[in-house]
């Protein structure tokens, strides 16, 4: 039997004693769900029901992401059925009672790791600290449905001149903006991205931010082009070159950053052909199973190892909106596909199977009079 999800209700309740609307009948709403592995289906749900230190949020945008696509194809192992998302913007429905930062109308993003509510950093409402916090869509269902639960502490403001498709789409920024802090990447360093999908485009972008000379790696021609938008001093495609024999040949000893996104053996294992001596590596990519360290090169070659599991909290997601209203980064550029909620089969389709040159996938909902736009500002 498939455990309640805290985020979303599938079942009638009836409104807790501190909810002071009168009783009234069930709304529902629609709602992309997993309901086995490669199949999507819209089922109508009932719509969630506020609780103390949460928002109701009418979701404009959400989009897909690796994680979404691992449960999608059953990579990873999720109880069904499950509403897959976490990358998410939309509007403030409705807020429980006592807080008065944000108010219903509000533009927001939501950070996508719940804090518990429960631990000692719960309790005096450091959630930042929380060590058990759960990714929405995977511990529990997620954004890709008209209306999510979403606590109070997650939400981040959202300005005019940020539309919610790019609001919808941060997530690989915040990962690369936690790699770039922990490999402190200097003025003129040579930074080697391994992969250049959505995170790995992410890091291309906050390492040429940051000053360093960026080296792009994928196979995909569509892909290096948009490297080199982002910043990409050079970009190499393995299948055309000697990754290895360029790099040197460029850095002249090798990269002094190495950030791995792809989690695969061939990448992971070039890891040690590119990196100097007394390098840093950050390990960004993830596939289950797929890849694994030989410790002697660690040792040898002194290298200062970095694991990246995501954005790491504490103002990424406030710093990278903020690159964004400037200019600075483009979320939107990702987008290679855009399609309403009613076809998110489709969608899932298309990014799984890569039946088309796709970087990522953006959801619309709630479109009718009165509703969040995707464009705005």
């Amino acid at each position: 039997m498939r455990s309640r999800s805290p985020f979303l209700c599938r079942k009638s309740t009836k409104p807790a004693a501190w909810h002071t609307r009168p009783e009234m009948s069930v709304i529902q709403m629609n709602a992309a769900v997993i309901t086995d592995v490669e199949r999507i289906d819209i089922q109508s749900l009932e719509r969630p029901t506020l609780r103390p230190n949460y928002a109701l949020i009418r979701v404009a945008a959400a989009t897909l992401c690796g994680t979404d696509l691992h449960q999608y194809g059953g990579k990873i192992k999720t109880p069904l059925p499950r509403i897959p998302g976490h990358d998410f913007s939309g509007v403030v429905e409705e807020l429980a009672p006592g807080h008065h930062k944000f108010h219903e109308g509000d533009r927001v993003v939501v950070k996508p790791s719940f804090p518990c509510g429960k631990c000692e950093y719960c309790a005096r409402a450091d959630y930042g600290s929380c060590e058990d916090k759960k990714l929405i869509g995977l511990h529990g269902d997620g954004c890709m449905a008209e209306y999510v639960l979403a606590p109070i502490a997650n939400l981040v403001p959202l300005p005019d001149a940020v539309s919610f498709e790019a609001a919808a789409n941060l997530e690989m920024f915040t990962v690369a903006m936690n790699t770039m802090k922990r490999v402190q990447p200097r003025l003129g360093e040579w930074v080697a991205v391994l992969g250049q999908g959505p995170i790995g485009l992410g890091q291309t972008r906050m390492a040429s931010l940051s000053g360093a000379r960026v080296i792009a790696v994928d196979v995909r021609r569509e892909a290096l082009e948009m490297a080199r938008e982002f910043g990409a001093d050079v970009t190499l495609n393995s299948t055309e070159c000697d990754v290895v024999a360029e790099v040197k040949r460029l850095t002249g000893s090798g990269a002094d950053i190495v950030v791995e996104c792809v989690g695969a053996k061939a990448t992971v294992d070039l890891i040690f052909q590119l990196a100097r001596k007394e390098g840093r590596v950050a390990n960004v990519g993830f596939q289950v199973g797929a890849a694994t360290y030989d410790l002697i090169p660690i040792m040898l070659r002194s290298l200062t190892i970095h694991g990246v599991g995501g954005n790491g909290g504490r103002g990424q997601y406030e710093t990278v909106i903020a690159l964004t209203e400037s200019g600075k980064i483009r979320p939107e550029r990702l987008i290679t596909h855009r399609m309403p909620l009613t076809d998110a089969a489709k969608a899932f389709s298309i990014a799984h199977k890569k039946s088309e040159p796709v970087l990522k996938v953006a959801l619309s909902l709630n479109a009718g009079p009165n509703r969040p736009t995707l464009a705005r500002g």
